[in-house]
């Protein structure tokens, strides 16, 4: 159970920056201002189709996302990987 802004909800356009808003609601109301997700994750999580590489995930899903919280439910959200396998990003 997720405490949230219903009419923030329902003004995001994008079910990926919905998901977002209620992960990033979740762990403000534990008073937790840093969390870690891996990529594949967060993905799941997200419901990302299989056929998205880490290049279409960033774009199409977290930068806007990251995008339409920022306008939409003034929230700030900085993310950047931190874990790498050669050119593959796991966290």
């Amino acid at each position: 159970y997720t405490k949230y802004d219903i009419d923030v909800m329902l003004s995001l356009g994008s079910v990926y920056a919905q998901r977002m808003f209620e992960i990033v609601s979740m762990y403000y109301h534990r008073n937790q201002s840093v969390f870690t997700y891996h990529v594949d994750e967060l993905r799941t999580i997200l419901n990302v189709p299989e056929s998205y590489n880490y290049n279409d995930f960033r774009k199409n899903v977290l930068l806007v996302a990251q995008r339409e919280l920022e306008l939409k439910a003034k929230l700030l959200i900085d993310w950047r990987p931190i874990r790498k396998d050669g050119k593959r990003i796991l966290t």
